[in-house]
């Protein structure tokens, strides 16, 4: 998988199944299958779109690199826990089911401002999720990596208002932070406990240069790690950051998107960053609008066809801010 960290932006890296939750485990980001029992059956990329528009009212087409996460999701490109969460994802006949995949425990609510908390290697975060707050878990003993410690941490320290924060982290540490190499794992001590990314899920090694280290790809360009550039590098998107923990993916745009779409290609202006679609040269749509109930998009001047109606009874529906999208019907949660 080369999207581990990052497919945490749609929410799909600390899953766990409705129905099917390991519960010596609490049922938190336990390895989960779908209700058949088997990871394999995966959804297809419109599959996603589909559940993630009329439950988000979101579609990850362009603007961020979130349609190449979906894409190698969907391709089946994945680590095995979450291979399980798609497949989780592609059973649910709901959005409430959706987020019970994506960890949420819909009947346990909590207050905002509720700090994190850790039960063992699980962590708990209490969460906004459809304009309610409940409590979100996911277990870090489940991180293929080695930080399979919850921990919290204590942030702004020194400011008005402390806040805590919880992380998977790996074990307790106390030399200087340093980047280095475990293999190929890029590791360093951060906050009193050692991160790890393995290189060799974005198809890197760890490589140490100069008292630090980096992972590099094939034509040893350094994609994540201290010396990383977020941007553009001819066709390829490089979203990397020097914070830790770290972790870089880089996309070829030119493979990203639905071939009924024009090319995507990499663009860096200003706050637009990622893959973006190229303008067609005879545009046959200039905005967004509903079709009944299907959501057509308009994505480099080609409309790409989204059935609202064809999940949870979603609708279409236009009533001007933010403008056309899918939504629940009547049945939709």
């Amino acid at each position: 998988m080369k999207a581990l960290r990052a497919l945490a932006a749609l929410s799909l890296a600390t899953a766990i199944p409705a129905g099917c939750l390991d519960t010596a485990n609490n049922g938190a980001n336990a390895t989960p299958a779908s209700p058949s029992g088997s990871c394999d059956d995966l959804p297809t990329l419109d599959e996603l779109i589909q559940k993630f528009a009329v439950c988000r009212g979101v579609v990850p087409i362009s603007g961020t690199a979130s349609w190449a996460l979906a894409k190698s999701n969907a391709e089946g490109a994945l680590e095995r826990f979450a291979e399980c969460s798609l497949a989780c994802i592609k059973a649910a006949d709901s959005c409430d089911a959706m987020r019970a995949c994506e960890g949420y425990d819909l009947q346990s609510t909590c207050e905002p401002g509720t700090d994190p908390r850790c039960e063992g290697s699980v962590l708990m975060e209490c969460t906004e999720v459809d304009g309610r707050y409940v409590w979100r878990s996911s277990d870090c003993a489940d991180d293929p990596h080695g930080n399979t410690e919850c921990v919290l941490l204590t942030q702004g320290v020194g400011l008005p208002t402390p806040y805590v924060t919880g992380q998977c982290l790996g074990p307790a540490c106390t030399e200087e932070t340093v980047l280095t190499c475990d293999g190929d794992s890029l590791t360093a001590c951060w906050k009193g406990h050692r991160s790890f990314i393995d290189c060799s899920v974005v198809d890197a090694t760890c490589q140490e240069s100069d008292g630090s280290a980096t992972c590099v790809d094939a034509q040893q360009r350094s994609i994540l790690g201290e010396g990383c550039v977020r941007g553009c590098d001819g066709d390829r998107y490089n979203p990397c950051s020097d914070d830790l923990p770290l972790l870089g993916v880089v996309f070829a745009c030119s493979e990203q998107g639905p071939p009924e779409l024009p090319p995507f290609q990499c663009v860096d202006e200003g706050d637009v960053r990622g893959c973006l679609p190229t303008p067609g040269a005879n545009p046959t749509c200039t905005q967004a609008r509903c079709d009944g109930d299907t959501l057509e998009e308009c994505v480099g001047g080609v409309p790409y066809r989204i059935d609202c109606s064809g999940f949870a009874g979603g609708v279409c529906v236009d009533d001007g801010f933010p403008g056309p999208r899918c939504d629940t019907g009547s049945g939709g949660m």
